[in-house]
């Protein structure tokens, strides 16, 4: 995805450079699991910060912001109704906070918010829940890059909500197969399961479901953007 990634950076300065000099540019990149979105999103953000020091800044322009800040702490799912079962389909959209999400984007959309320091959560993997405040949006950060699986819904509420926001969506589309053996690959290596086929099968389980979900209700006026395996 590393060539796609330049390709498009020259495309989002394009955008960011005509949009308002006081307002910061907000592009919401999806996808399934296994789709690469982060990945691309992060290669995405070095060429566009490249490009400008390139031109004479001395500040990165661009900065990331994961949906996966937003999952619900652990904590929470305990406290819910069926608590085995939420744990088990953690990652389906309604184990994370989309008013979480949208007043973070209002906060970006704010103008008397562009001259301060703007706080986001990330996600430690290791711990496995989120971490409130960690990511830190400076008033020099014109162009935000948020990414995740479920930012382009059509519905259900309030998610319906997060598109308006953006000034510009992509979707990173995959073949379902190839997204299954890469989430395989992953949570293997993440440690989540023992072996390759076991988190093959986990995705069967839980990730396979929260791809259909977003193909079924995702908005598709997003720019598709094709994913290309790094072995090509």
């Amino acid at each position: 995805m590393e060539a796609k990634a330049i390709e498009l950076a020259q495309k989002l300065q394009d955008a960011a450079d005509r949009s308002p000099a006081d307002q910061k540019y907000i592009l919401g990149v999806s996808g399934i699991p296994g789709s690469g979105k982060t990945t691309f999103v992060n290669q995405l953000v070095q060429k566009v910060n490249d490009n400008y020091r390139k031109k004479g800044a001395t500040q990165d322009i661009a900065i990331a912001v994961s949906m996966d800040g937003y999952h619900l702490p652990k904590s929470a799912l305990d406290r819910m109704e069926n608590p085995e079962e939420v744990h088990a389909r953690r990652g389906a959209h309604f184990t994370f906070d989309p008013d979480g999400i949208i007043n973070l984007l209002k906060k970006l959309r704010d103008p008397e918010s562009q001259h301060v320091a703007i706080k986001a959560p990330s996600f430690d993997h290791a711990k496995g829940d989120p971490v409130n405040d960690d990511i830190e949006i400076l008033p020099s950060h014109k162009i935000i890059i948020m990414e995740g699986i479920y930012l382009q819904l059509k519905h259900p509420e309030p998610w319906d909500k997060v598109p308006s926001y953006f000034d510009d969506m992509w979707y990173v589309d995959v073949d379902l197969n190839e997204a299954r053996t890469r989430t395989g690959q992953r949570h293997y290596q993440a440690g989540l399961e023992p072996s390759v086929e076991a988190g093959i099968a986990r995705f069967d389980r839980n990730d396979y479901i929260n791809a259909q979900f977003i193909l079924t209700h995702r908005d598709p006026s997003a720019k598709s953007i094709k994913s290309i395996s790094e072995k090509q």
